[in-house]
């Protein structure tokens, strides 16, 4: 059976080179835009990660910060209870001295220094230093550095 006209012209269409080129440009274009896609996407990778690092990072700052933070606040109410009983202290001094008192052999006193009550076990008349004894150790104190228990 004798093609027709129109089956020879497209024939003749399918097969000139005008339309193979244009099948390979296309098929080009479309292995360009995937190879595109596919560095887009690896630089969107990359930035993701990026972010999720900055991040990691970020929250350790913040964990270090507020560590800090606490620790400058237990520092500061540390401080507070220090000055307090410094306050305490200057005080019973005063009052001690206003009242006249002064420590005796054998009498139980407090020794702040230490944080614990001592025994005066000898008294200098002339320089008015005490000896003091709590448990094993023995120390020498003035009067002021001690407190009537």
């Amino acid at each position: 059976m004798a093609a027709t006209q129109p089956e020879l012209i497209l024939t003749a269409v399918a097969n000139s080179p005008a339309i193979h080129s244009t099948q390979s440009s296309e098929a080009i274009d479309a292995n360009s835009r995937l190879e595109l896609a596919e560095r887009e996407a690896t630089l969107q990778l990359q930035k993701a990660e990026a972010v999720t690092m900055a991040v990691r990072t970020a929250r350790a700052e913040l964990r270090r910060l507020a560590g800090l933070r606490r620790a400058a606040e237990a520092e500061a109410a540390a401080a507070a209870v220090a000055t307090v009983r410094a306050e305490q202290d200057a005080a019973t001094l005063r009052q001690q001295k206003a009242a006249g008192w002064r420590p005796k052999v054998g009498q139980s006193v407090f020794v702040p220094r230490l944080g614990k009550r001592a025994k005066v076990v000898a008294v200098d008349a002339a320089s008015g230093t005490l000896t003091l004894q709590a448990g094993l150790i023995k120390i020498q104190a003035a009067p002021d550095e001690v407190r009537q228990q």
